[in-house]
């Protein structure tokens, strides 16, 4: 909260024209966020791996990253964007 709290209020106050860079990524920070914990859990279920180290929860990232890229590629992704 200390380091969210005033970056949030810096883009309230100083707001900038959409472009289309910041609208994929919001989208896909959007997916990431649907989908982190169903990908962590199945990281951790199917491959073993130990979220609360930082090569695990890099791995879960990673992973769930590419679920988002391709949950926004393919039709359902662009039914929720």
């Amino acid at each position: 909260m200390t380091v969210a709290a005033p970056i949030f209020a810096c883009a309230l106050l100083f707001p900038f024209r959409s472009a289309p860079l910041a609208r994929t990524l919001g989208t896909l920070s959007f997916f990431v966020y649907l989908c982190h914990v169903v990908v962590s859990a199945a990281a951790r279920m199917a491959l073993g791996i130990d979220l609360t180290t930082l090569p695990g929860a890099s791995i879960a990232l990673a992973l769930s990253v590419l679920f988002a890229v391709f949950m926004y590629s393919t039709r359902f992704g662009k039914w929720l964007a």
